[in-house]
């Protein structure tokens, strides 16, 4: 999904309310070219204009007494009336920053008014833009808990961001993730790092490591235990009576469950395992164990709330029980400021810097 560009053209005498006119278009979506300062070195300014108003979806005018007496905002104005005339881009929005005598050209384009209240030429001229929201998704349970500690800091820099998020297995995740259209997912978070069939259309970073535990209900004769040998772990799944509750087949979580029984079982006995009981959702799991109908394994971070309210008992595994989550994003779709934003917390996320909540 690629956000509209606008160019704001502006006397640096007002540069307090276009820095504010510049963060507010970017909490909304919108892409901002306000200055020359990313001209590279040597490169003529005037051409540098010419190529960002070739680039732009609108050109926003600021009019006051000091950009009307401009040499730089005509240049920039004048340029962008020739290309209108070309290609009928871009439109062409004066904002009223002062009172001033409107320039003739423009005497019959709607202008919006930022004379007196702020906040209503933000309403005026926030409404012509569409919501250039982020598509966003995460692997059920896990892969959408630590998504949303992500979004939760996105939305510091981008508090009026639309965000339409999916939850979907990690699979599927990938594969909307991959998408070559606008209506792929942007970014996203799964439980599996993506194919060798993903590695020319996706990137990803992993984002956070957690263990998984086996969870029992409160009737269980492990309730308590802390941690189960592995000479115990075959005995505990094959009681009598107790049924084991895994994730989907197609998830993360039932092969990384599977990859981690089978090295203290045999295959057969770990699919007959995994096959008594399949629930989609991790909250559908944890009621199930919670009832006293079986046990599971899933990552310790999704059970805090569970264990302290007494539901359910987390006892540790025997063996290495890590298991890795990843941001994943497009690696040939051009991103918004918000997906950009996004892609690059995941980045910066490390195990010593891991988000609120992971």
């Amino acid at each position: 999904m690629v956000s509209p560009l606008v160019f704001l053209s502006y006397s640096h005498a007002d540069r307090s309310v276009v820095d504010r006119l510049a963060d507010d278009l970017g909490s909304i979506g919108v892409s901002v070219w306000k200055d020359t300062s990313g001209t590279a070195p040597g490169r003529p300014i005037p051409e540098a204009i010419e190529t960002a108003l070739q680039a732009a979806d609108y050109l926003l005018l600021c009019l006051s007494d000091n950009s009307l007496r401009s040499n730089w905002v005509k240049l920039e104005y004048g340029a962008a009336v020739a290309l209108w005339v070309k290609t009928r881009k871009p439109t062409i929005v004066p904002l009223l920053l002062t009172e001033v005598i409107v320039p003739p050209l423009l005497a019959n384009i709607r202008y919006v008014d930022f004379r007196g209240d702020y906040q209503l030429g933000w309403k005026q001229l926030s409404s012509i833009f569409p919501p250039a929201g982020l598509r966003v998704g995460g692997s059920t349970g896990t892969g959408v808990h630590i998504l949303k500690s992500f979004l939760g800091q996105l939305r510091r820099a981008f508090p009026s961001l639309p965000i339409n998020e999916t939850i979907d297995i990690s699979e599927e995740i990938v594969r909307l993730t991959a998408r070559p259209s606008s209506f792929g997912l942007d970014a996203g978070v799964v439980g599996e790092r993506p194919g060798e069939g993903f590695k020319t259309t996706v990137d990803w970073v992993e984002v956070t490591r957690d263990r998984v535990v086996l969870i029992v209900p409160p009737t269980d004769p492990l309730w308590g235990v802390h941690r189960l040998q592995e000479a115990d772990l075959g005995n505990a799944l094959r009681r009598p009576g107790v049924r084991f509750v895994s994730r989907p087949k197609a998830s993360g979580m039932y092969r990384a469950t599977f990859r981690y029984l089978s090295q203290f079982l045999q295959r057969s006995e770990v699919e007959q395992l995994l096959g008594e009981v399949r629930l989609y959702s991790v909250d559908q799991v944890c009621d199930f164990v919670a009832q006293g109908i079986g046990m599971a394994i899933l990552p310790s971070i999704l059970l805090g709330d569970a264990v302290a309210q007494g539901k359910v008992w987390a006892v540790e595994l025997p063996g290495d029980t890590s298991r890795s989550w990843y941001g994943l994003w497009p690696k040939n779709r051009e991103r918004t400021q918000a997906a950009e934003h996004l892609v690059s917390l995941f980045k910066s996320t490390s195990a010593e810097d891991r988000p609120e909540g992971v």
